[in-house]
C-alpha cells in the first residue's frame, strides 16, 4: 500500500495490508480517521462470534480484551504513519509493556454491538510509546466504556528478544 492509496477512511480489506494479524485474532474492522500529525487514529470494530476473544457464556467479548483491540489500533497508526513517511523497511513488531489506569463502566460486549476507538499518542521515548485509549458505544464517542493507558515497544526482532528475555 502506498501513500497515494491512504484514504482516510478504510475498510477491513485495506486495514488487513496494515496489520500482520489475521483470522480470528483481526480486531478492526473500519478506520473512520486518522491525523499523523496530532497521532490519533478512530477505528470501529464490530463484536462477533468469530472474534478470539468471543465468550458464548457471556454472549460477547469480555470488557478486559479490549486493550488487543486497541493494540491493534495503534498498530494499525504506526503503519500509516510508516507509509506517510515513506518508510519502506518491514513493520517492526510491537510488544505490549504495560496497560494501566483501566477503567471499564461496562464488563461484556454484546454480539452486534459496534465499538467505536480513539488513540491517541501521549508521549514517546526512543522506541517506547504510550497511548491513551478510549472505546465508545456509539459513533459521537458520548458513551464512554473504557479507558486505558498502552505502552508499548518498538522492536525490529520480536524472534530475538523473546528468546533472549523469557
Amino acid at each position: 500500500m502506498t501513500d497515494d492509496a491512504l484514504p482516510q477512511q478504510m475498510d477491513r480489506s485495506m486495514i488487513e495490508k496494515l496489520l500482520p494479524h489475521k483470522g480470528k485474532m483481526f480486531l478492526q474492522d473500519r478506520i473512520t480517521s486518522y491525523d499523523p500529525e496530532a497521532n490519533i487514529i478512530c477505528t470501529e470494530f464490530d463484536v462477533k462470534e468469530d472474534c478470539i476473544f468471543y465468550d458464548v457464556a457471556a454472549g460477547g467479548i469480555p470488557g478486559w480484551a479490549s486493550f488487543e483491540i486497541m493494540a491493534q489500533g495503534i498498530s494499525a497508526l504506526a503503519s500509516i504513519k510508516r507509509i506517510l513517511r515513506h518508510d519502506m523497511t518491514p513493520p517492526k513488531s510491537g510488544v505490549v509493556l504495560s496497560v494501566t489506569d483501566f477503567s471499564a463502566a461496562q464488563s461484556v460486549f454484546k454480539k452486534g454491538e459496534v465499538l467505536y476507538m480513539t488513540v491517541s499518542e501521549d508521549c514517546c521515548v526512543g522506541n517506547v510509546y504510550k497511548y491513551f485509549c478510549r472505546l465508545y458505544l456509539d459513533r459521537d464517542k458520548t458513551d464512554l466504556k473504557i479507558q486505558t493507558n498502552i505502552s508499548v515497544m518498538e522492536v525490529d526482532d520480536i524472534r530475538g528478544v523473546l528468546e533472549n528475555n523469557v
